[in-house]
C-alpha cells in the first residue's frame, strides 16, 4: 500500500518486478445495496495489505477507519465496514486454518481484533482477541489477560499460531490456537542485536514480521540497527 489515496504498488513478475503504481476503482453500491449497509470504498492512509483465501480479495484499513476490499485482478474495491475507531495505525492478517476470520493488530490502541469477513455487512463488527484496549505492557498468558506495548505487524504460521512484531517490548509475541499468549522471541524491555536462542535474543523495535513456507520468522527492525533477523522454533 501507498500512504494516500486509493493507489498501491504492484510487484508482478510478469513485469520483471518493477513497481507498477495501481488505482483501487470504487464500486458503486445500487440503492438495494445502500439500505443494506454498502457505501461506495474509500480507503485513504493504508498501513497494510492482507489477502484473503476465502474471497480471492485484498483487504485493507484506513487511518480513518474504514476497512475495504479489492479484487487484485480487476481491482474493484468494497467497502467492507465502518469499525468506528479512527485515527488508528493497524495491521492484518487472515487465519490459513480460517480463511474468513481477519485479525487486525491496532498499534496505538494495544490490541489484536478479529472480524468474521463471511457475515453480511450489517452483522459484521470487530471483536476484542488479544490484549487490554488501550492497556500498554508485558504480559503473558490467557490472550484477553495478555498486555502488548505497540504491537505492529502480524502473521499467521501454518498451524495457525498468530505472531506479533510487539515493538516497545522489544520481542515477537505468539498466540496459540487456544489463547495463550506467549514470548516466542527477545527478552521484554531489553533491545539490543544479540543472537542465539529465542529466550536469550535481543531486538530493536521489531515492526514488520513475515514466515516463510517453512515456518521461519523474518522480523523487520526499524530503529538504528534496521536489520532482517530470522527466529526458528523448534
Amino acid at each position: 500500500p501507498t500512504d494516500g489515496g486509493q493507489s498501491y504498488l504492484e510487484l508482478n513478475p510478469i513485469n520483471l518486478w518493477i513497481p507498477r503504481v495501481r488505482e483501487i476503482v470504487s464500486y458503486e453500491p445500487t440503492p438495494e445495496e445502500i439500505a443494506n449497509g454498502d457505501r461506495k470504498l474509500f480507503l485513504n492512509y493504508k498501513h497494510s495489505f492482507a489477502y484473503c483465501p476465502w474471497d480471492n480479495q485484498i483487504y485493507s484499513r484506513s487511518w480513518g477507519g474504514i476497512i475495504g476490499k479489492f479484487d487484485p485482478q480487476s481491482r474493484v474495491g468494497r467497502f467492507v465496514i465502518d469499525d468506528g475507531q479512527p485515527e488508528v495505525e493497524s495491521y492484518l492478517a487472515f487465519d490459513p486454518l480460517e480463511p474468513h476470520m481477519m485479525y487486525l493488530c491496532f498499534q496505538h490502541r494495544q490490541c489484536i481484533y478479529r472480524m468474521d469477513v463471511s457475515k453480511p455487512i450489517k452483522e459484521r463488527k470487530l471483536e476484542l482477541y488479544a490484549g487490554g484496549i488501550n492497556i500498554a505492557g508485558w504480559r503473558d498468558g490467557k490472550r484477553l489477560d495478555a498486555e502488548f506495548n505497540s504491537p505492529k505487524q502480524i502473521a499467521f504460521n501454518s498451524q495457525g499460531i498468530l505472531f506479533v512484531a510487539d515493538r516497545n517490548n522489544h520481542c515477537v509475541r505468539q498466540i496459540t490456537r487456544d489463547g495463550m499468549v506467549s514470548t516466542a522471541g527477545g527478552i521484554p524491555g531489553s533491545w539490543g542485536t544479540t543472537n542465539g536462542a529465542p529466550d536469550e535474543a535481543q531486538f530493536d523495535n521489531p515492526f514488520g514480521i513475515a514466515i516463510d513456507k517453512d515456518d521461519n520468522i523474518i522480523i523487520g527492525e526499524d530503529h538504528s540497527n534496521r536489520m532482517l533477523r530470522k527466529l526458528t522454533l523448534e
